[in-house]
């Protein structure tokens, strides 16, 4: 960023935040803003409690009409791709797309869908919010390939998968 810059720092999920805490805690407000958003009211919240302790921060659900219509502000947006089915996945997606600035990074954070997944979660009936061409249920696990079809489609140019193993 240029210098006097202000950083703005967005996280969206379907589930509590990953660096809220961490961000907030560590971050000078004078010189930069965190916020949150979410299409999932329970993990807005979740979150409104959680960040409760900084006035600063901005939690927002997604599709309530109290969002901010403003102009893009954000230079990093943190997506995590943990939708609960195709909708929100693109109700976060256009989310993010319309609050990041020009120049700004669009980071997905996600994991690969994995069949033991399935085995512990498939007994929630939410787990099986989607369907594929012949009308079987789908798992709610998105892949690498759908989220670049995705974005692709919002006008993103996306760079090579970052894959990162403990």
């Amino acid at each position: 960023l240029p210098p006097g810059t202000r950083l703005s720092v967005l996280e969206i999920s379907d589930h509590a935040p990953a660096f809220a805490a961490d961000c907030c805690s560590t971050l000078d407000f004078d010189l930069a803003d965190y916020s949150y958003a979410s299409t999932s009211a329970d993990s807005f919240e979740h979150t409104q409690r959680l960040l409760d302790p900084y006035p600063e921060v901005s939690v927002t659900l997604i599709g309530q009409n109290n969002e901010t219509t403003g102009p893009s502000a954000h230079d990093l947006v943190i997506l995590h791709v943990d939708a609960a089915n195709p909708a929100d996945a693109q109700r976060a997606l256009q989310y993010s797309r319309q609050h990041l600035k020009a120049r700004g990074l669009l980071l997905l954070v996600g994991t690969h869908p994995v069949t033991w997944l399935v085995f512990i979660a498939g007994s929630v009936p939410a787990w099986w919010g989607t369907t594929v061409e012949d009308g079987r249920p789908a798992s709610c696990q998105y892949s690498a390939r759908f989220w670049r079809e995705a974005l692709a489609e919002q006008g993103c140019v996306c760079q090579p998968l970052l894959e990162f193993a403990p």
